[in-house]
């Protein structure tokens, strides 16, 4: 398994430092999953997620204080 992390890792460095021509990042930890969802629908979440900037939390402050 270390082997085909650090090969995800490499793999994953290439893409950043070539395709997204970002120089300071390095990918130095990946984490594997094991998954038996259909390919097509893992792709679709990938898409959905990528430009994903804001989580809605249904919640209530416990802390009312400015602080």
């Amino acid at each position: 398994m270390k082997d085909l992390e650090k090969k995800v890792c490499r793999i994953l460095s290439a893409h950043v430092y070539f395709v997204n021509k970002d120089k300071s990042s390095l990918v130095q930890k990946a984490r594997l999953w094991k998954s038996k969802e259909d390919l097509n629908y893992l792709k679709e979440l990938d898409q959905k997620y990528q430009n994903y900037t804001h989580v809605n939390i249904n919640a209530e402050v416990l802390n009312l204080s400015e602080e």
